[in-house]
């Protein structure tokens, strides 16, 4: 346990607890005064809040955060490792006190820049906790195992999820509240992209006696490809390598080399800034993952 503990950062759990305050400070004082819904697992926790809020049980909302996070938590330590999920627990930890201790402060009565503000700070929250390869849990735990384990779209699923939040919330609420909602995840979704500097691209060169696994790992849950370069050999050792060579978003690159050696072990990688791109190379996947909340 102390080994991976040690495996944790300091740089890295402090900006986990930095941006997730100030995902809890778009979350209250925008979308909360308002009478706004995010979607979500955030989503799910606000309309629960309201029907107990409605129902006279005294139940804050930081507490259904976690209690909706939890077995999400349970399932990335079991499945995913313990680095993943003590980011995650450290994250919503963070976002469930927050949210039940910065008071609800009405800023402005303007429905509209409610939702643009809120949409911006909880979307550069969002946007910075993956830059620095953070996790922000929610329901970013149930895409990577359905992808890793079934192979399921996780895209799909989450639009599908938000679609039936936007009408439950316009039966709960009203029709207004649900395109008020879809207005400002739309903001969030691009502030989040922004930040994350998703088109930033990096050449990746991975080399080993077997590459394959790596490849097929790059292949699967990145959705990218991959070249191999077969019966090269080692400069230093004289011993037959393989050389793989492919181009990933930075985020993509950290969880590589999170992973990597679990997957193969006695590889050396490398990586450099890629500024030009031609040829079939897809973007669409690259907000698989962009979930969060």
């Amino acid at each position: 346990m102390k080994t991976k503990i040690k495996s944790l950062k300091i740089n890295k759990i402090f900006l986990t607890i930095i941006y997730s305050i100030i995902f809890a400070i778009g979350l209250t004082l925008f979308l909360k005064s308002a009478n706004l819904i995010s979607l979500g697992i955030t989503g799910v926790s606000q309309i629960i809040f309201y029907f107990f809020e409605n129902s006279g049980i005294n139940i804050s909302l930081g507490f259904i955060l976690l209690a909706l996070n939890l077995p999400g938590i349970i399932l990335a330590y079991t499945k995913i490792g313990f680095r993943f999920a003590t980011y995650s627990l450290i994250s919503i930890l963070t976002v469930s006190i927050a949210t039940d201790f910065i008071p609800v402060i009405v800023l402005t009565d303007d429905i509209i820049l409610n939702c643009v503000m809120g949409g911006l700070v909880m979307g550069y929250a969002l946007g910075g906790l993956l830059r620095i390869g953070s996790s922000s849990g929610g329901l970013d735990i149930y895409g990577i195992l359905l992808f890793q384990e079934y192979g399921i779209e996780w895209n799909k699923v989450n639009n599908l999820i938000n679609i039936l939040l936007i009408i439950l919330s316009a039966f709960v609420f009203t029709t207004e509240i649900a395109l008020y909602t879809i207005f400002s995840y739309f903001i969030r979704h691009v502030t989040t992209e922004a930040v994350y500097t998703n088109n930033r691209k990096l050449t990746v060169w991975i080399v080993g006696k077997d590459v394959s696994k790596v490849s097929t790992f790059i292949n699967t849950k990145f959705g990218r490809g991959t070249s191999l370069f077969k019966e090269v050999e080692g400069g230093y050792s004289r011993e037959e390598k393989q050389v793989l060579m492919t181009v990933l978003s930075e985020f993509q690159y950290k969880e590589l080399v999170t992973m990597i050696h679990k997957i193969e072990d006695n590889v050396f990688i490398t990586a450099s800034k890629t500024d030009e791109l031609e040829g079939n190379f897809a973007f669409k996947k690259e907000s698989k993952w962009m979930v969060s909340y």
